[in-house]
């Protein structure tokens, strides 16, 4: 009878004294979640006219596109669903996402994009500069780098959705 004491006690012993020594935390890091925006930014745009200027500088020369058969879309929130997102879809229907952060502030010019693990927000990864003609229409462009002689840039016209 006393062996059999001593062992619960042993096992409920064992038991109590076998807790966690090392918390295991979530593995995953957390993403930057920041929005400072000028309001007149907020909400659904789609592009009325699109430009595209290419520049080769190889060849001296830029590429003018007035008419691309892209269509732009460009969403932007600031509540708990915090994202600004810029896609296009060319003629024959697939969906690009150009940009996509959910890290971002504006000045009055141009809307900084910061990557998902920039919490101190020193260096953007996109500036995309923009200029309202009136409440429900602007102006975007942005450019890309694409290799070192050669650099497109993309003018959006928007209108509010």
């Amino acid at each position: 009878m006393i062996r059999y004491l001593l062992l619960i006690y042993i096992l409920l012993f064992a038991l109590v004294a076998c807790d966690r020594q090392v918390e295991i935390e979530n593995p995953y890091p957390i993403k930057a979640k920041y929005c400072q925006l000028n309001d007149t930014l907020l909400g659904n745009w789609e592009s009325d006219s699109v430009w595209i200027f290419t520049r080769v500088d190889s060849l001296d020369s830029t590429i003018i596109n007035t008419r691309p058969t892209y269509f732009y879309d460009m969403k932007v929130r600031c509540a708990e669903d915090t994202n600004f997102l810029l896609e296009y879809t060319n003629y024959g229907g697939v969906v690009t996402r150009e940009f996509y952060s959910n890290n971002f502030e504006s000045s009055d010019t141009s809307v900084l994009l910061y990557d998902e693990l920039d919490f101190d927000r020193n260096t953007p990864s996109y500036e995309i500069n923009y200029n309202f003609s009136s409440d429900s229409a602007m102006l975007l462009n942005y450019f890309r780098q694409l290799n070192s002689d050669q650099r497109t840039e993309i003018f959006v016209w928007l209108k509010r959705q």
